[in-house]
């Protein structure tokens, strides 16, 4: 089979690019573990009207003009400053066979390289602050919300398309069953006084969530080797529908006086309705979710971070515990985790500690051009 690879122009091809992942999910007999992206969102790639400028979208095509794999480029100033050097991203990755991902990588270095790009890095869509990486162990497993979820032989492809892989990490899981009692026993309000703190939860459809998080998070985070700072036009997007998923008190926000000192953001996970809907989020879907909400079971903690000026107060472990009291009084089964960085066992050893285990292995892959 002979693959090309051609600049998705049209709305035709959009509808390809759109359709693809689910009919080679179905192929593959891997709809139940893959983890859609919002069509909604790859529309806006398209139209340029994303949160993230300048994304183009690529098809891999046989000769006899059918779509098998899809993938998207994009470029980052503020990633450049992050990496000291001009760095081409790719992400979005899907394809039929190892011949399709490869041919797909080596059109990514091209495009990159032709625009003067010294490094390869991806996938990511569209930064590493969103979503990003290839399974490297724990196939098995579905993947969830804000994760991602590949096939063995991606991983194989790019090492063996001469990338390496960067920022080894772990998703986690914790049974909330097995959470022993005194580590879900909510902190009382005499503990956050001790502290200097008070406990906020945002409220579900009139929430200034977006303002409180992007300061505490861009500090949080600051010190990242691949983090970016988050604009407002980008923290609202990632905000974006979180009210019809959300369980409030699942997002916690510990305040010093009028300034967050620390926060955690999980969500009830949504991926089953996302994978019924093909990403869609439609009226059906919408109406799906409603009911969802009532026996959704599993959260994903999406992200927890405490401002540096902050750090050791024991902050976390206030508010870890007051997560896993709501988790245990709301009846859910599961907290799911995203990557932690093997660099960064602090983090893991929270979750380890009471139970948890790790999921999947994942990693970002880099190649210089």
């Amino acid at each position: 089979m002979t693959v090309h690879v051609e600049e998705v122009t049209t709305r035709r091809q959009l509808r390809e690019f759109l359709d693809l992942p689910v009919r080679l999910h179905t192929a593959a007999g891997t709809t139940d573990r893959s983890v859609p992206l919002l069509r909604s969102e790859i529309r806006s790639w398209f139209t340029g009207q994303h949160w993230f400028p300048g994304i183009s979208l690529w098809l891999a095509r046989t000769d006899t003009g059918t779509a098998v794999g899809r993938m998207i480029t994009h470029h980052s100033d503020a990633f450049d400053v992050e990496m000291g050097q001009r760095t081409g991203l790719f992400g979005a990755l899907e394809g039929v066979n190892a011949e399709t991902v490869r041919t797909l990588v080596h059109a990514a270095a091209d495009h990159h390289r032709a625009r003067g790009a010294t490094r390869l890095f991806g996938p990511v869509t569209p930064l590493p602050n969103v979503t990003g990486g290839i399974l490297r162990a724990g196939f098995d497993h579905p993947g969830f919300l804000d994760t991602v979820w590949t096939p063995p032989f991606y991983a194989r492809v790019l090492a063996e398309a001469g990338l390496e892989p960067w920022g080894i990490a772990d998703t986690w899981e914790v049974d909330v069953a097995g959470i022993p009692a005194d580590a879900r026993r909510a902190p009382g309000a005499e503990e956050w006084r001790e502290r200097g703190l008070t406990l906020r939860h945002p409220r579900r459809f009139r929430s200034t969530l977006a303002g409180d998080l992007r300061p505490v998070l861009n500090a949080s985070f600051a010190q990242l080797p691949y983090f970016t700072p988050i604009g407002p036009a980008q923290m609202a997007a990632q905000l974006d529908g979180l009210g019809v998923i959300m369980d409030p008190e699942l997002i916690i926000l510990a305040e010093d006086g009028a300034e967050v000192a620390g926060f955690i953001v999980a969500v009830p996970d949504p991926v089953d309705i996302l994978r019924a809907h093909d990403g869609r989020l439609n009226l059906r879907a919408g109406l799906d979710l409603l009911r969802w909400r009532r026996r959704g079971r599993d959260v994903v903690l999406i992200v927890q971070g405490t401002r540096p000026d902050h750090q050791g107060r024991g902050i976390l472990g206030l508010m870890i515990r007051q997560l896993y009291a709501r988790l245990h009084a709301g009846g859910y089964r599961r907290l799911r985790v995203t990557f932690i960085g093997r660099d960064n066992p602090g983090s893991a050893r929270v979750f380890e500690k009471v139970g948890g285990r790790p999921l999947h292995e994942l990693s970002v892959y880099q190649q210089e051009l």
